[in-house]
């Protein structure tokens, strides 16, 4: 847990300075400047523009505090990378396109899967980000919370890192649910828009143990 925490502290801190490759300046650089977009991007931005998507790409992340904005890209680019080292052994053998995790704008919490041009991605509504965030900085004031750590929220900086942790193991069991969409498969996704194939979590999704919100 100590790792946990301080790891998440120092992605927070350094999301506070905007010490993320790439997107120094303004707030939405990482998501509409030209020499930025990748292949990932312009796919999403395409689905988007057709309204294949359950949301909208890219989010208006100018909106949200700043901090916050860093640090969701941040985690971004870590999870993205994690779920790309992923070996046979966690995939059990299944072969999966190259994993993308994002943001998308929309009316209600969500997250959903889909494969596309040898892409896997994962894809989380900004209103699911926040509602992650309010429910671990409600965690992070328990004292049954801090009882169970063993810490003392009452140190400079704590309260922080408490809530940027709780929000790391949050964020990591909703990506890693979708990760296993991708991998095991055991439901096909539905149909959506125009006939996108996703995995939908919440809304419109149909019942099934596969389901978040049906293990949840």
């Amino acid at each position: 847990m100590n790792l946990c925490r301080t790891w998440c502290a120092l992605l927070w801190k350094r999301g506070r300075r905007g010490e993320i490759s790439g997107i120094q300046g303004a707030a939405s650089d990482d998501y509409e400047s030209g020499d930025l977009v990748t292949v990932p991007e312009t796919i999403l931005t395409a689905l988007s523009d057709n309204r294949e998507l359950p949301g909208h790409y890219p989010p208006s992340v100018e909106r949200l505090e700043r901090s916050f904005h860093y640090f969701l890209l941040l985690v971004r680019t870590t999870l993205t990378a994690a779920l790309n080292q992923a070996n046979a052994n966690v995939t059990d053998g299944a072969v999966c396109g190259t994993f993308r995790l994002d943001f998308v704008d929309s009316s209600s919490p969500d997250a959903f899967a889909f494969q596309q041009e040898g892409y896997a991605f994962i894809i989380i509504s900004i209103p699911m980000a926040e509602l992650l965030l309010q429910l671990a900085d409600t965690l992070s004031h328990a004292q049954s919370i801090a009882d169970l750590l063993a810490i003392d929220r009452t140190r400079q900086g704590m309260g922080d890192a408490l809530r940027t942790a709780l929000f790391f193991v949050e964020l990591s069991f909703l990506v890693y649910h979708e990760f296993t969409h991708h991998v095991h498969a055991e439901h096909l996704p539905a149909s959506f828009g125009k006939g996108l194939a996703i995995w939908k979590e919440l809304g419109g999704a149909p019942p099934g143990d596969a389901r978040l919100e049906d293990q949840v």
